[in-house]
């Protein structure tokens, strides 16, 4: 009765052939491990039965695949590594866009300066908690004209708005930053009404609401709340005219 034989096994009758032909004809996936462990067993007198359980080299490695539980833990490894790609790259991405933001604020006060001296009219300056807006009144008949205005919202995927970022208001006189210890910066985004800097003709700037600055320069508050204690941005504006920023002020 003849015996069903699996695809990856040798047939007895094949091995002796192969023997008695020499090691020079034996099919090329056979190894000399392989051929030494079939005439050993031979010698030993392994019956037929034995001998067809010999498997072809690489017949068992061919046919195994990856576990269900060995898939779950490659693909769980890179769902982690791809979240905490995401992740990074959205926090760099929200400081570039904080940091624009913060120099298109700057460039804005720079601007509406210039443009009260070389106009030589008022120029004012509207700031509440989600941008400024920069207008001037325009002769015969005072008509209000916008001059630029920059919003969190406009231009920066709204990674801003919220209560992630904001303007925290104006604080009447300037400082080092290394005398933020002297200075008790607002703790919160600016709410209520909007405050007012005007710029004059001279260069020359003055708080509206609240009143003040004259001679004393004014300084310009701007919160990333991303963390649970705000980090400060800071613009300052001395009497003079000089501007500048700083990012990133604790």
């Amino acid at each position: 009765m003849g015996v069903a034989m699996r695809e990856d096994v040798v047939p007895l009758e094949t091995v002796q052939e192969e023997l008695e032909r020499g090691p020079d004809a034996y099919p090329r996936s056979w190894n000399r491990l392989t051929f030494s462990a079939i005439g050993r067993s031979l010698d030993r007198g392994e019956s037929a039965s034995t001998m067809q359980s010999v498997a072809r080299p690489g017949a068992e490695l061919r046919h195994r695949g990856f576990s269900l539980i060995e898939m779950m833990i490659v693909v769980s490894i890179i769902a982690i590594l791809g979240a905490i790609a995401v992740a990074g790259f959205r926090a760099n991405e929200f400081q570039g866009q904080y940091r624009r933001f913060v120099e298109d604020i700057h460039g804005a006060f720079i601007a509406a300066r210039n443009s009260a001296i070389d106009e030589q009219r008022q120029v004012t300056v509207t700031v509440d908690a989600t941008g400024m807006r920069v207008t001037t009144l325009l002769p015969p008949n005072d008509e209000e004209q916008e001059l630029s205005e920059r919003r969190i919202s406009q231009g920066y995927d709204d990674l801003l708005s919220g209560s992630v970022g904001c303007m925290m208001g104006f604080q009447i006189g300037v400082r080092a930053p290394s005398q933020a210890q002297d200075v008790i910066p607002p703790t919160a985004c600016l709410t209520g009404t909007p405050q007012v800097l005007v710029f004059d003709p001279d260069g020359t700037f003055v708080l509206t609401n609240p009143p003040g600055g004259v001679g004393a320069g004014v300084s310009l508050w701007i919160a990333d709340m991303r963390t649970g204690a705000p980090v400060r941005s800071l613009i300052q504006l001395f009497p003079g005219g000089y501007i500048r920023m700083f990012n990133h002020v604790s």
